[in-house]
């Protein structure tokens, strides 16, 4: 991959809304922000309700919660400020946690955990707590959406007795790995990657999972598994609790940055192809092989006569002039799969119902199109 290819999945981005970038100059330094556009407000939220299930709904051991937005970098429920750039580069002599470390195992965090895992019945160890959160911080990266003041960090804390810490940290990192590969076309751009750090607390063992953008490998996923729980928890703090002060668990920390994954997988699923159209031109086009998981659009219901115009799900390829020009509009937004409502549709009941990756087009009774479709999909189990 070279660095072309960002610069071309950026435009994409900026041309269909995927993401606007805007600059806010502020003294003594400027921000980016961005926004997204509906396609991006989609495929973001496909990320986070993936990852959502993976992490929680599909586990009958993880509880889901939400809380207030993070005001600044420090651990939750701190009220810090956003940070300028000089304060950014003091976090790095221990003075202030990034983003990246900020630490849930604090005071105000483990008396909001405490009042509100006590509602819960039966709850005892092993059990994870998972929220989504955005906050603000001044970013150390210069690379696109890198460079946003605001971040969404999908976050897990797994409790786990001390004898088991090691067998459930394979299970995360595993699960997590093989997650991310799930919906990559390129599998092996995403690698685990082990180190150990040091925190106030001790050292600790913390795992990254990367992706292996143009300019070089970037976290996605990172999985610290940390021992020091009882430092954080004061003797008359355990009530409420589903374990007691002889019996303290270690904590699997799992964090996933949105902005990251959302970048990566539009870089991962950017090409560009040689098709021929309808009269036998080739020309270079391009092509966003997105999971159907997480593509905006999963089956694009299109027509070019006005008259059938009330049938169709999406009606941009009313900006079109012919089904060529629709095809690749839903090519290069990530859209798997098309259904073309004919002319004849009346006469015999047949649509068209085309695939992106193979640009391959077969003809099915209108009565056959949900089975089709859910076939393609895979809903058919």
């Amino acid at each position: 991959m070279s660095r072309s290819l960002v610069e071309k999945v950026i435009r994409l981005c900026e041309s269909r809304g995927f993401s606007v970038e805007s600059r806010i100059e502020s003294a003594p330094t400027s921000h980016y922000r961005y926004q997204f556009g509906p396609l991006g407000t989609e495929l973001r939220r496909n990320l986070r309700n993936a990852w959502w299930y993976d992490v929680v709904r599909s586990k009958g051991n993880v509880y889901g919660f939400e809380s207030a937005c993070e005001l600044g970098t420090g651990g939750l429920g701190d009220k810090t400020h956003v940070t300028n750039k000089e304060e950014s580069t003091a976090t790095t002599e221990g003075e202030k946690p990034r983003g990246d470390d900020f630490d849930p195992l604090n005071n105000n965090f483990l008396q909001y955990m405490t009042h509100l895992l006590g509602i819960i019945p039966g709850i005892e160890v092993p059990f994870g707590t998972a929220w989504n959160r955005k906050y603000f911080e001044s970013p150390n990266n210069d690379h696109y959406i890198f460079r946003s003041f605001e971040r969404e960090i999908m976050s897990l804390e797994f409790f786990c007795a001390e004898n088991r810490v090691k067998d459930w940290t394979n299970h995360w990192k595993r699960q997590r790995l093989v997650w991310w590969r799930k919906f990559a076309n390129i599998r092996s751009n995403y690698s685990l990657n082990e180190e150990q750090i040091e925190l106030e607390s001790g050292p600790h063992s913390k795992t990254f999972i990367k992706y292996m953008f143009p300019w070089g490998q970037e976290s996605v996923d990172s999985i610290t598994v940390r021992s020091d729980l009882h430092k954080c928890i004061g003797t008359d703090e355990f009530r409420g609790l589903p374990f007691n002060k002889k019996s303290i668990p270690h904590v699997i920390q799992v964090k996933t940055d949105l902005n990251r994954g959302f970048l990566a997988s539009l870089v991962d699923a950017y090409s560009e192809k040689e098709r021929s159209d309808s009269s036998g031109k080739v020309s270079l086009c391009t092509v966003l092989h997105l999971h159907p998981q997480l593509a905006p659009i999963k089956v694009a219901v299109l027509s070019q006569y006005p008259q059938h115009n009330e049938l169709c799900i999406t009606t941009q390829c009313s900006l079109h002039s012919n089904a060529d020009e629709c095809y690749a509009y839903q090519d290069e937004i990530g859209t798997p799969y098309c259904i073309t409502i004919l002319d004849t549709i009346l006469a015999n009941g047949v649509v068209a119902f085309r695939s992106r990756n193979t640009t391959l087009q077969e003809y099915v009774h209108i009565s056959e199109a949900l089975l089709t479709v859910k076939s393609h999909l895979g809903l058919n189990e």
